[in-house]
């Protein structure tokens, strides 16, 4: 497909990423559901797409999941799946960030069903770069 613009994948998920932050953020509704479907059906059209097809769903949980997470008074979050909660006791253990190995294991899985798993090195090493750069802002 041409005719995309000129951004990259990955900026084009930042923007996105963005976007939906702006829009927790402010509370008001900046894009539909039908628009990020539209999005995601263009990504997934895309010639020589290194994306998985549910990587709008993926930013997308990053932004209102993650980015809503709110320990509790026993450590963890309620919402938080019983795979999730054992993630996070193995990474609090271990002095990893639980939000970047739940990033790794969800790229992964995206990645899961395709044959050709081309691109997923690069996406995990963008996702630890963003934990790192990140980390460094706080």
């Amino acid at each position: 497909m041409t005719g995309t613009g000129p951004f990259t994948h990955a900026t084009r998920q930042e923007l996105l990423g963005r976007l939906l932050r702006a829009q927790r953020a402010s509370g008001l509704t900046l894009i539909e559901g039908d628009e990020l479907a539209a999005i995601q059906e263009v990504w997934s059209l895309e010639e020589n797409d290194p994306q998985p097809v549910d990587a709008v769903r993926r930013i997308w949980r990053e932004v209102f999941e993650e980015g809503a997470m709110g320990p509790h008074a026993n450590g963890t979050d309620s919402h938080l799946s019983k795979e999730d909660v054992l993630l996070q006791q193995v990474c609090e253990a271990q002095g990893v960030s639980f939000e970047l190995m739940r990033r790794l294991r969800d790229i992964e899985e995206e990645y899961g069903h395709l044959k050709r798993r081309h691109g997923l090195p690069d996406e995990m090493r963008e996702a630890v770069r963003r934990a790192l750069a990140e980390e460094q802002e706080r």
